[in-house]
This record gives C-alpha cells, sequence and structure tokens, in this order.
C-alpha cells in the first residue's frame, strides 16, 4: 500500500506512548528471538564435555525452536497492530488518525 502524505503531523501525548508501546514490542522480541536462540546453545554446550555435548544436541529440539523462533515476528506484529488501532481509535485529528491507518495498514513510503 502507498503511503498518504501528512504534513506537519502533530501526534498527541496519546499516540507518543502508543509509539512508545510499539518500540518496547520492537526490543522485546528481538530479545526475545536471541534469549531463545541462546538459551538452547547454553543448554548444548555450557558445562558439557563431548559425550554430554553430542548427547545434548542429539536431543535439542531444534524443530520446536525454530517454531518459537518464527512465531516472535507474527506475534509482534499483531501486538504493534492491536496498539495502532487504540491509537487511531482515540486519536484527536484526521491527519494523527490517517497516520495510524497508514501504521495499521502497513503502508510502504
Amino acid at each position: 500500500m502507498q503511503c498518504s502524505t501528512i504534513s506537519q503531523l502533530k501526534l498527541s501525548v496519546r499516540s507518543k506512548v502508543a509509539i512508545e508501546e510499539i518500540r518496547k514490542t520492537d526490543r522485546f522480541s528481538l530479545s526475545l528471538q536471541r534469549v531463545t536462540a541462546g538459551g538452547v546453545v547454553l543448554n548444548i554446550f555450557a558445562g558439557n564435555g563431548p559425550v554430554e555435548t553430542t548427547y545434548s544436541v542429539a536431543a535439542a529440539d531444534f524443530r520446536t525452536m525454530a517454531q518459537a523462533l518464527a512465531a516472535v515476528p507474527s506475534i509482534a506484529r499483531r501486538r504493534i497492530n492491536n496498539i495502532a488501532q487504540e491509537a487511531a481509535f482515540y486519536a484527536s485529528g484526521q491527519d494523527e488518525r490517517l497516520f495510524w491507518q497508514a501504521v495499521i495498514d502497513g503502508c510502504k513510503p
């Protein structure tokens, strides 16, 4: 979707809070992916000798880990969409509403 042009957009306090929530969600999702992947690696190699490491690699459920890692972006997108929908509902003006609708629709410049 093509983005609409919005000149001199002034965001309300509520919208600024929503943007910060979106930033937190994005940072959290990246951290969650790193911790999930790092936890599996640590579980396999931390404090193990060669025999234990071989067993740990064989016992690791990489399919479940991959599914968990793949689910994080869609969960984050859903959360961001919910934040944007609420912000659009409470938008103080037409330009602000148009901005949030663009976030919801995923416009690209």
